[in-house]
């Protein structure tokens, strides 16, 4: 009785494990949406972001950085992703976005962060904005957002979603309050 008892507790963590590990790697599929409640009016270009993990070679060009074993990928390229995130974003609250606008938003994502050690996730994202025009620096500003979630795929999306969303949310109403968006 001992016996089975004792295979019964180690199939169950052996399993656990498995399901633990599973959490810590994987290709994210990430759909942004956009949900800004701000308004905003004019044309606007939205330029490539670039992201410096990949440019340093630390990262590959769909990889979230992390402090784990494994590996988080996304289905798309983080450029890719925060650009057509922008674009989303600026066209949902108002913004025209047009090749031929004078104003040229683009930008720099310095870290994009899932701090996977332990029980839970903790999500960070830094990203530089800059305006131009008429090939004048208009603006630049550095906008970080920061989110806990729990381990496991059902997490994910929410928090990638809510990360990217807040910064281009400060993004946005920082640049209207200076005037320069």
């Amino acid at each position: 009785m001992i016996k089975k008892l004792f295979s019964w507790a180690k199939a169950v963590a052996i399993f656990g494990l498995l399901v633990w590990l599973a959490s810590c790697s994987g290709t994210i599929a990430v759909t942004y949406s956009p949900g800004s409640v701000m308004k905003g009016t004019g044309p606007v270009k939205v330029a490539t972001f670039n992201y410096v993990p990949y440019e340093q070679g630390e990262v590959k060009a769909n990889q979230v950085q992390n402090t784990a074993a494994g590996n988080f990928y996304t289905t798309k390229n983080i450029d890719k992703f925060i650009t057509d995130a922008v674009i989303q974003e600026l066209s949902f609250v108002g913004y025209s976005v047009e090749d031929t606008a004078s104003k040229v938003i683009n930008g720099r994502i310095s870290q994009f962060l899932a701090d996977d050690l332990g029980f839970s996730v903790d999500w960070l994202i830094n990203i530089t904005f800059e305006i131009t025009g008429d090939e004048e620096m208009l603006y630049s500003n550095t906008f970080e957002a920061r989110t806990k979630t729990s381990k496991g795929p059902g997490f994910v999306q929410g928090a990638v979603i809510e990360i990217v969303r807040d910064c281009i949310e400060e993004f946005i109403r920082d640049a209207q309050n200076r005037k320069v968006l």
